[in-house]
């Protein structure tokens, strides 16, 4: 080899080794996940022991009704025969204990009665051919009945659930054999929120949000925290399937990878709060999720003295919250619930709001897309304004969703009269805490932890190795 040739082999050499000691060195102290792709518990291959165990463990027999299309988008093909072969392994294995049948009800309606019947129906997708855009029906569900311990289902599966449609299974059927209870974080200021373990000893109602406190511990596990408080464990993200953050303080945009990690690892937030009340970190906060503030509060759809006229829209009981200055009033007509399970169905009231506004490019960026569920009533001099909106992964098989209320006054004021607030709890607490979802967040993998941001020593090793290999390809 040329003098000159083992000179740039000599200095290559070098160049790898740093590259390999900067990563060894964020690898050894766990900073640095390992690459590749997780495909869940067995990697979508062979049979779940655990769920073999499970149904062994019972002397009930379990049958699986998979309802799916046989004829799909290019996107979909081979799905059917890969759920079918995963659940021919499951027959091999659990011999005379289960049992299934797949079917594709489209055309038939005695078996899409059948379906009807256990709670499955198909889905509505738009199929992409060229120019041309195709809405269609489709079948993609699978029904687990698993005698005296019930029925449950799982709805609108895909290609992505295949890796983990046996973990799938066995988080359901645990949750038939035995319930558990749902565990909600709640996020707010000191002081805002009763102390659950002495609950006698004080009157829930003396604080903001104790009404709340005191509906959500009566059917979950409640954790109760203050993201403003020295020790609080940024951990606290991952301890819940549902999440109310409410009157973010000061520093809470320092928070927002925590609870991109929450979103991703499946655990709903709802995000309550005004910067013109109690929660001056709110716009930070909003900003890291492409949603911006407005820069002064919403002006009130109705003067208190208002006639009640058409364009004022219905009266409201009075007095009370809902004739307060600054009260601003969302009724029934402006709002858009379908993508949760329910709807308030009622005037919702919030407290000197900031309008929300959407940021396209911090959107794009989270691969994420805005839907508005709640506006102001629109009226000759006073425009429409967004109270309320849903953030939604585009695309995920399993991040979860964010809602945004625009002042934390539907979950501060949960029976205000005249207010749909309950019913706005209640529609949350259906969508997010389903045992459904719970079993889908007990079959999915963990999400990896945080990376802290790099030191000025990492920063100095990593240039290094990105930095020499440069002039040894130009030579």
């Amino acid at each position: 080899m040329k003098p000159g040739r083992a000179l740039f082999a000599l200095l290559a050499l070098v160049a790898a080794g740093l590259l390999a000691a900067a990563a060894g060195r964020l690898l050894g102290a766990g900073e640095v996940g390992s690459l590749g792709v997780s495909l869940g518990p067995r990697g979508g291959l062979g049979v779940d022991t655990a769920l073999v165990e499970l149904v062994e463990g019972s002397d009930e027999r379990l049958f699986a009704m998979a309802f799916v299309s046989e004829d799909v988008p290019p996107e979909r093909r081979g799905f059917r025969q890969a759920l079918s072969a995963t659940l021919a392994e499951l027959d091999a294995a659990l011999g005379n204990r289960f049992a299934f049948g797949v079917v594709d009800p489209a055309g038939d309606a005695d078996l899409a009665a059948f379906a009807a019947a256990r709670g499955v129906a198909p889905f509505t997708t738009v199929a992409h051919e060229g120019d041309r855009q195709e809405r269609r029906e489709l079948w993609a569900s699978v029904v687990l009945e698993w005698g005296a311990h019930g029925r449950t289902r799982l709805i609108d599966l895909g290609p992505d659930d295949l890796p983990h449609l046996q973990a799938l299974m066995r988080a359901e059927l645990a949750e038939l054999r035995a319930p558990s209870e749902p565990t909600i974080v709640l996020l707010a200021p000191a002081g805002s929120v009763p102390d659950l373990d002495a609950a006698g000893d004080t009157d829930p109602l003396g604080f903001r949000f104790g009404a709340l406190t005191t509906a959500l511990d009566a059917i979950a596990t409640v954790v109760v925290a203050d993201p403003a408080a020295v020790d609080f464990d940024p951990e606290t993200f991952q301890a819940g399937e549902l999440i109310f953050w409410l009157d973010p303080g000061a520093g809470a945009g320092d928070l927002a990878p925590h609870v991109e990690r929450a979103a991703e690892a499946g655990r709903a937030l709802v995000l309550a709060g005004s910067p013109f009340e109690a929660a001056p970190g709110m716009r930070d906060l909003c900003a890291a999720l492409g949603i911006t503030l407005g820069t002064a509060p919403v002006a009130r759809r109705v003067p208190p003295t208002a006639p009640d006229d058409e364009a004022a829209g219905p009266a409201l009981p009075s007095p009370d919250l809902a004739d307060q200055a600054g009260v601003v009033v969302s009724i029934a007509p402006d709002q858009d619930f379908r993508h949760l399970v329910g709807q308030p169905d009622g005037s919702l009231l919030f407290d000197r709001p900031a309008a929300l506004e959407f940021d396209a490019v911090v959107l794009q960026r989270r691969a994420s897309s805005a839907r508005r569920i709640a506006n102001s009533r629109e009226t000759e001099t006073l425009p429409k304004r967004t109270l309320a909106c849903l953030l939604e992964p585009e695309r995920s098989e399993r991040a979860a969703p964010i809602v945004v209320l625009a002042a934390s006054t539907p979950l501060a004021a949960l029976t205000a009269p005249g207010s749909a607030h309950v019913p706005l709890v209640q529609t949350l607490l259906d969508t997010y805490i389903s045992t459904a979802r719970r079993a889908q967040l007990a079959a999915l993998p963990a999400p990896a932890p945080l990376a802290p941001p790099l030191d000025a020593a990492d920063r100095a090793w990593l240039r290094a190795a990105t930095a020499l290999p440069l002039p040894l390809a130009l030579a």
